[in-house]
């Protein structure tokens, strides 16, 4: 009997330790497959999603900034592209200095060009002479040589000449033709002088006076008498540039410089 008994017993025990470690096995094996939920923090690969940030790339269309580029238009430059100018210079400012733009500001093309004056003769020649000091002072001086076309800044008269006052008839012959017959203008009067418009066929463009006519009081201009005086000197020297004074020269055209 204590021998069965004793049999009975270390079999339980084993049976007992059997089960025990098999009880371990299963819950050892068990909680760690639970462990393996930890897998599920692989989730976090969803973290890759924060490459969705790469789409800050986009933070790129401030690129479109560049369009501040046109802030270009008034940024300190002064013109654009290839546009020129033309700006006064030179004496009394009656000249002109040409400008072209150049990277945004305005760059000098040249000197100032003198584009006014008076005539001289010199050798018998009507010679111009640019940016003289008298033309632009507000008088007309044609005994100086000045006229309509070297000084229009001086003595290209608008309103009519008849009843202006007058030295002598050099101070008449730039104001405006206003009767329809060819003539001569006359410094009338004696203390008190006046111009005035002559019509006549005296001495336009008749044989003998086929020349500009001048005297004290009466002369023919480029406007009273287009044959005789237009692009030609006063008097007899008419049908060129020669001359004998300056005032010879007052109705030859102006040349451009």
């Amino acid at each position: 009997m204590k021998i069965r008994f004793f049999a009975i017993l270390i079999l339980s025990f084993f049976l007992f330790i059997s089960c025990d470690t098999n009880q371990t096995k299963r819950v050892a094996v068990g909680d760690s497959g639970d462990t393996g939920n930890t897998g599920d923090t692989g989730n976090t690969g969803d973290s890759g999603n924060t490459g969705d940030t790469g789409n800050t790339g986009n933070t790129g269309d401030t690129g479109n900034s560049g369009n501040t580029g046109d802030s270009g238009d008034t940024g300190g430059t002064e013109c654009v592209g290839e546009e020129t100018r033309t700006l006064p210079c030179g004496t009394n400012n009656l000249g002109e200095q040409k400008q072209v733009c150049m990277g945004g500001f305005w760059g000098d093309e040249g000197g100032c060009v003198e584009k006014q004056g008076s005539w001289d003769c010199i050798g018998n020649t009507c010679t111009a002479q640019y940016g003289t000091a008298a033309c632009g002072n507000g008088t007309c001086e044609p005994r100086s040589g000045e006229s309509k076309k070297s000084c229009p800044a001086d003595c290209d008269f608008k309103d009519s000449g008849d009843g202006k006052s007058c030295k002598d008839a050099f101070d008449c012959i730039f104001y405006p033709w206003v009767i329809s017959m060819n003539g001569y203008w006359e410094c009338e009067g004696f203390s008190d002088k006046k111009c005035k418009a002559v019509g006549t066929s005296t001495y336009c463009g008749t044989n003998g006076y086929d020349y500009c006519y001048v005297s004290t009081n009466l002369i023919e201009s480029d406007g009273s008498c287009p044959s005789d005086c237009a692009n030609k000197t006063l008097g007899q020297y008419s049908g060129g540039t020669s001359c004998s004074s300056k005032s010879d020269c007052v109705f030859v055209d102006w040349p451009n410089p």
